[in-house]
């Protein structure tokens, strides 16, 4: 049984996040394993701007740093999704689909940061938007961005859910999987 593992949903899109423009390649969210076993997907909300095309990944890595104020990714991908084709719309969610070898088990009550990237591109035409809540975030974790290096940014959170198989009772509030643009593969 596929059920959400952690989320931070809104429906007020407001701010995002470049990738692929040239400086940043990745942005993500610190979040904590609420009790899946396998990792199955995550959702992310972008909106690509007029000149970008191509495919996106979203990646695992293992956490670093003080949760909810300096997380960041460390260490090399834990696990990355297949690659999902994209062009110009409206800011939609955007489901990515971890598959063989990738869809590995996750440690219950552990943090991660998920990620998502784009290879390519090097200047705004080629970039991608990745919304986020900075207004007034209420999850737990916190954003952060990849360029040559992390950098945490605190008082942000992503649109994001991460999917998994059950391990057990999940605590905390949990959202039912919505349907999603691209939610079939």
């Amino acid at each position: 049984m596929i059920i959400v593992s952690d989320s931070y949903k809104s429906y007020d899109f407001g701010s995002y996040t470049d990738v692929g423009d040239g400086t940043l390649t990745m942005v993500g969210q610190s979040f904590t394993n609420g009790g899946v076993k396998l990792l199955d997907s995550c959702v992310v909300v972008f909106n690509p701007s007029a000149g970008a095309t191509g495919t996106m990944v979203a990646k695992l890595y293992a956490h670093s740093g003080t949760y909810g104020t300096s997380s960041v990714g460390t260490g090399s991908a834990l696990a990355t999704s297949d690659a999902l084709t994209f062009s110009k719309g409206a800011y939609d969610y955007n489901k990515f689909t971890f598959s063989g070898a990738n869809r590995i088990e996750l440690a219950k009550d552990t943090y991660y940061i998920i990620a998502v990237e784009k290879t390519g591109g090097s200047s705004f035409i080629d970039a991608v938007g990745v919304l986020y809540d900075g207004t007034s975030p209420t999850h737990g974790g916190n954003m952060c961005t990849y360029g040559s290096s992390w950098t945490a940014i605190a008082g942000r959170d992503l649109y994001f859910i991460v999917n998994g198989e059950l391990i057990g009772a999940v605590s905390g509030s949990k959202y039912p999987i919505p349907p999603f643009k691209n939610a079939m593969v």
